[in-house]
């Protein structure tokens, strides 16, 4: 009797001990589940927040690129404006710097015969530019001449060629230059010359625009 008293003892605390076992396992799960899922949520956060700061990076970098071509572009207008600066000269004539005082003044030639008239330019430090120029192509030997004080009986030639031809100049653009050994300070003004009768059908002073 003893003895199976002993036997149903031991069979009871064993029960009792898986039971209190299995409660303490069931407990612990729980918590090990709660603590992996919001370690694993505050994970998640931060990667999103490594997202946002790299969403940062990107933004400052379009920035800068924004800010390059702008420099860029300031690049392009200085050298528009550096093209605007040189003149194109026609073939056959030698290229002069542009330092003078007078480049950039005009003369207008006044009508006096054979209906000459246009508006000449100084563009460099020896080609002067007619624009829009009128003459009727007749005379004997005309040229453009240039002097001081409109003394062009003792002015020199800028023309290489007779402006004499056949058919009239109607509002043509054509080109004098000084001759070796003249500066723009040897000319205040431009006849369109008569050599042989001195006479001029036309002429101007140059003055600032």
């Amino acid at each position: 009797m003893r003895t199976a008293y002993l036997l149903h003892t031991r069979h009871l605390l064993v029960t009792l001990t898986i039971l209190a076992t299995l409660a303490i396992s069931a407990g612990c799960g729980e918590g090990d589940d709660d603590s992996p899922s919001t370690a694993t949520n505050n994970t998640t956060h931060t990667t999103g927040g490594t997202n946002n700061t790299t969403g940062g990076t990107n933004n400052t970098t379009a920035t800068n690129n924004a800010t390059g071509g702008t420099n860029n572009t300031t690049g392009g207008t200085n050298n528009t404006t550096g093209g605007n600066n040189n003149t194109t000269l026609p073939p056959g004539l030698r290229s002069c710097p542009a330092t003078h005082a007078r480049v950039g003044h005009i003369a207008t030639l006044s009508r006096r015969a054979h209906g000459v008239g246009g508006t000449a330019r100084i563009v460099d430090d020896c080609t002067i530019e007619v624009t829009g120029f009128m003459f009727d192509g007749q005379g004997i030997d005309v040229r453009f001449y240039g002097a001081l004080g409109g003394a062009y009986a003792g002015g020199f030639s800028m023309s290489e060629e007779d402006l004499r031809r056949d058919t009239a100049y109607a509002g043509e653009t054509v080109y004098a230059q000084l001759p070796e050994g003249r500066t723009l300070d040897d000319m205040d003004g431009i006849s369109v010359w008569c050599v042989p009768f001195g006479a001029s059908f036309g002429d101007g002073r140059f003055v600032a625009p």
